[in-house]
């Protein structure tokens, strides 16, 4: 993703609180995320050498979100899980939490990774519309990006009756 080299990167995951006050216990349920943490710093850091890793505890949106505001992030990156409509309505999607609560963009990535070769844009006069307008244009993209730009406009509920033909139902 084209974010600038001099970005502060942090990366975090959030656990649910311990259940143990026993430090082995607690240290061995902690082990593969600090793993996972570690690597993905380590990864980041080729790019971002100041890149940091934390665990943190708690509700996952409310933490992710905490953070970014704590952090003046500009942007929070997060995987969708792709748990179906039921599970997710059960136990709620972080990426779609995050998206509404957020201080900033959100970018929720889906499936694997590949090159951007093509965005659509969509646009409907809002202002946070125009917002990732501003923020998508003002990254360092290739110059062969096929962008295509979508206008959404709120349909009319009612028509009045001297509507011409064209625009009434």
């Amino acid at each position: 993703f084209p974010l600038p080299a001099d970005a502060d990167v942090d990366v975090v995951t959030v656990a649910p609180r311990p259940i143990s006050n026993d430090p082995a216990a607690r240290a061995e349920l902690e082990a593969p995320a600090r793993r996972l943490l570690e690597d993905a710093r380590s990864r980041l850091a080729k790019r971002w050498s100041t890149a940091s890793a934390d665990l943190l505890y708690g509700d996952p949106r409310k933490t992710i979100c905490h953070t970014a505001y704590r952090r003046h992030a500009d942007l929070v990156v997060l995987g969708s899980r792709g748990l179906g409509a039921i599970p997710a309505f059960l136990v709620g999607s972080v990426s779609l939490g995050v998206a509404r609560q957020a201080p900033c963009a959100v970018l929720v990535c889906k499936g694997t990774p590949r090159p951007i070769e093509t965005v659509t844009i969509a646009i409907d006069g809002s202002p946070d519309a125009s917002a990732a307008f501003r923020f998508f244009s003002a990254l360092p993209l290739s110059s062969t990006l096929a962008a295509r730009v979508l206008g959404v406009v709120q349909p009319l509920a009612h028509y009045p009756s001297s509507a011409p033909h064209v625009v009434s139902p």
